[in-house]
């Protein structure tokens, strides 16, 4: 069997080595729609320094792609739901969006387009969830485009031979440790560029440093709470978080109910705060006995 490939570091270095190109070439074709050159990916420095992080620490990002000088594509791979997840990762895309326009650019002049990817290793109500930029139902901008993808959705859809996309059979790779050979193998029957990543994948699993990688779990871990608690800590400071999501569906509705009265009392508009703790809309009302 492959490995778990959702851990910080190890998601990291899989998504960044030679041996996967292949691999993140095909889900850039699948995101982007287009033929991709692997000679115009570029990596890009991870560490996005914006005013709009109350800290000068900034946000490292997990992957960081452009590609062709045009698609800026930032990759998050998250292993837990908070309840300001969402907001906060939209915030790093949208800092770059900003900043693209500091070099005296008009805005008819800037043909970049940005990408937020999360790679969430939870369940959510759909597998794979694209939707461009908005304030409720309104989009702000096509410039800025997200897509939601649940690996844990996607595997229970596999497990319950549902047919999968593409797209989801490459994400699915990364939590393709669950999997036995044989389920893998009838998973990507027939398609020899995904036989091909496989084999690209298990070879990769082999290598000494992502050996080194997979044995630094423990502090993988506490790397991710020390990333969250800073990110919840920006959010606190824009007096949008109340506190982490508990387990319990119970607990996550509790915490969601304190930060939709918080936003209310901001005079932030209903619409914004149902897009931002994932409710619907008659659900925020009722919270706030509208």
């Amino acid at each position: 069997m492959l490995p778990d490939f959702t851990s910080d570091r190890v998601f990291k270095y899989v998504f960044k080595a030679k041996e996967t190109e292949d691999y993140i070439v095909k889900i850039l074709e699948n995101i982007l729609k287009q033929k991709i050159d692997p000679t115009k990916i570029e990596y890009l420095d991870t560490e996005i320094i914006t005013s709009e992080f109350t800290s000068e620490r900034g946000k490292i990002t997990d992957c960081y792609i452009l590609y062709n000088k045009q698609y800026r594509l930032i990759f998050e791979c998250n292993k837990k739901y908070y309840n300001n997840l969402f907001e906060l990762k939209l915030r790093y895309i949208n800092a770059l969006y900003n900043n693209s326009f500091k070099k005296g650019k008009e805005a008819k002049e800037n043909n970049e387009e940005f990408i937020l990817i999360n790679i969430n290793d939870f369940k959510a109500s759909k597998r794979v969830e694209e939707y461009y930029y908005k304030d409720g139902k309104k989009i702000l901008t096509k410039k800025i485009k997200i897509i939601n993808i649940s690996l844990e959705s996607i595997k229970e859809a596999w497990y319950n031979k549902t047919t999968l996309s593409e797209l989801e059979i490459l994400f699915l790779f990364l939590k393709i440790g669950h999997l036995e050979n044989e389920e893998v193998n009838e998973l990507i029957k027939g398609d020899e560029v995904l036989m091909n990543i496989k084999e690209q994948l298990r070879k990769l699993s082999n290598n000494e440093i992502l050996e080194a990688l997979f044995d630094k779990d423990e502090e993988d871990a506490l790397e991710l709470d020390g990333i969250r608690n800073y990110e919840r800590e920006c959010g606190r400071k824009e007096g949008i978080v109340q506190g982490e999501a508990k387990g319990e569906a119970k607990g996550r509705l509790e915490e969601k109910s304190d930060i939709i009265k918080t936003m209310y009392a901001k005079k932030v508009p209903l619409n914004t705060i149902a897009e931002i703790v994932k409710l619907d809309l008659n659900k925020v009302k009722e919270i706030l006995m509208l």
